[in-house]
């Protein structure tokens, strides 16, 4: 199977405590300290590295959620520690560019 690797580039937000324990897309417990992003645009377990376009700061993560991004007009949703290695949390929003580093294991098994 080939992967194509592309650049998205959109609006991150960050969710945090008030999901804290609270079962993800993928059935892991969200963790707010965690380095995990909910995107509709990459498969559970995809890692992307996310790089907020006005500073360069840069951090990976994995995505194990859906959220709410897509119908509120976001890319993608950082965990707050995820969301603080590239911005203040305070900000609420920047834009990033998202960019897949290691795809699901799941886009990686071959199809019949």
């Amino acid at each position: 199977m080939i992967y194509l690797l592309s650049t998205l580039i959109g609006i991150a937000s960050w969710y945090g405590s008030e999901l804290e324990g609270q079962p993800t897309a993928s059935g892991e417990l969200f963790d707010p300290a965690g380095l995990t992003a909910a995107s509709w645009h990459h498969p559970i377990g995809t890692w992307v590295e996310v790089t907020n376009s006005a500073t360069g700061q840069v951090v990976v993560v994995r995505i194990n959620d859906r959220g709410p991004a897509r119908r509120l007009g976001r890319l993608i949703d950082l965990s707050q520690a995820g969301y603080a290695e590239i911005a203040d949390p305070a900000t609420g929003l920047v834009t990033v560019k998202v960019r897949v580093v290691h795809p699901s294991p799941a886009a990686e098994k071959p199809t019949d």
